[in-house]
């Protein structure tokens, strides 16, 4: 505010030419007061409406087409987080991979907080309990930015006010910041203490949400109403359904049994492969596109799927059999994943093999040195633990979309 005297006086007058209007300064005391005034409300009402500009401007307020109606930041193209290990509230280590196929909520607070941190878990178990039985397919973790005293014995005390379901995480500080970045977040230890002598650490309010796939979502802001983080978690949770409708079957189709040989050399037959869903690709090694892509893809799948992807069957069947032997396939997988399985065979058996996945390659003229293209499809199929055909991707489909729906069929 502007006060009396003559070098005071003059800043408010350099201050009224920047602001485009020349007022001089009056001579009257009383009407001098008043201008004064007036440029101070006029200030005022000028900082008020530029920060409700600029909020809304940050701030993401989601239609109809996002998760809900509440102001949050929607993540748009969802950011793949990192994963990464702490230890959890029962003394174990515990990565953030291992809670790929439901759907995380996270938050990064202490057990000293006084405030928001309470309030927020307050409100994840007033959205758990509104989320009813879709709940199941939620983890709300709390991960701990003041590891100095949040030992996982503390966590565990500290969560139990809350849910016996919530997990806890905890850590070296310098970790934590390091896992935080993806999360744009923030704390500072202050040399404020509490009425207890403790001190208080100043850090981003805001919880987290990951989707099955691993991808950063949303964020809520604190103070975001329960039943909207129910709402949106919900529609997170519903594009299981969309999904199945893009990529699987109404019902699954039955599929003939066929023996080809493996790239160790060995006879195996599709009916060996039960027991585990099958993703399989018909393709060549001598392929310079369309196949390195896709079995590259498939190293991402894997890796999407974490630990579950050892209950998955990665297999590449050649449908250039001439040229693509055994060892030249065993060769060409081991590029990509020592766990992938190759198959080969007689082209004419390899595309009776494919009328069940409607199946297409045909071979092109050879050049000057013998070397040749081949067209083919291009989709990978997907087959269940049944030996059923399941459905169907289309090339270039994103890994973890095509891992979201292999774990729907782990988990039924």
């Amino acid at each position: 505010m502007c006060r009396c005297g003559n070098k005071i006086r003059n800043e408010c007058y350099a201050r009224s030419i920047a602001m485009n209007t020349v007022i001089r300064p009056p001579q009257n005391k009383t009407v001098r007061y008043v201008v004064l005034a007036l440029l101070t409300v006029s200030m005022t009402l000028t900082t008020i409406i530029t920060f409700s500009v600029t909020r809304d401007f940050l701030t993401a307020r989601l239609n109809d087409d996002t998760p809900t109606g509440s102001v949050a930041r929607v993540f748009q193209p969802p950011q793949r987080v990192p994963d990464f290990t702490l230890t959890s509230h029962r003394n174990e280590p515990i990565s953030l991979s291992d809670f790929r196929g439901d759907v995380t909520v996270l938050f990064f607070g202490y057990t000293h907080c006084p405030d928001v941190c309470p309030t927020t878990l307050a409100d994840f178990r007033q959205a758990k309990q509104a989320l009813g039985d879709d709940a199941d397919d939620v983890r709300f973790v709390f991960i701990s930015v003041d590891g100095e005293r949040d030992s996982w014995i503390a966590v565990q005390e500290y969560l139990r006010h809350f849910d016996d379901d919530f997990i806890g995480m905890t850590g070296d500080p310098a970790e934590v910041r390091r896992i935080g970045e993806p999360f744009g977040l923030f704390f500072a230890y202050l040399e404020e203490y509490d009425a207890f002598g403790n001190y208080l650490v100043d850090h981003t309010a805001s919880s987290f949400v990951i989707d099955r796939a691993g991808r950063l979502r949303l964020s809520f802001a604190h103070g975001t109403a329960p039943d909207d983080m129910a709402a949106a978690l919900r529609r997170i949770l519903a594009e299981d359904n969309d999904l199945r409708e893009t990529f699987l079957f109404d019902e699954p189709r039955p599929l003939d049994d066929f023996t080809l040989t493996n790239h160790l050399g060995e006879a195996m037959r599709l009916s060996d492969l039960r027991g585990r869903p099958t993703l399989l690709f018909f393709g060549y090694t001598h392929c310079p596109d369309i196949c390195p892509t896709t079995l590259s893809e498939f190293t991402v799948v894997k890796r999407e799927l974490g630990t579950a992807a050892d209950d998955v069957n990665f297999v590449f069947v050649s449908v250039d059999g001439e040229r693509d032997t055994p060892a030249v396939i065993a060769d060409y997988i081991g590029q990509f994943d020592a766990d992938f399985i190759g198959m080969t065979g007689v082209p004419d058996d390899v595309r009776a093999i494919g009328e069940d996945f409607n199946l297409f390659f045909e071979y092109q003229r050879a050049d000057v040195n013998g070397d040749y293209l081949v067209d083919h499809s291009a989709s990978s199929f997907l087959i269940g633990a049944d030996g059923q055909f399941y459905g169907a991707f289309p090339y270039q489909t994103l890994p973890e979309d095509i891992a979201a729906t292999l774990r729907i069929l782990l988990d039924s």
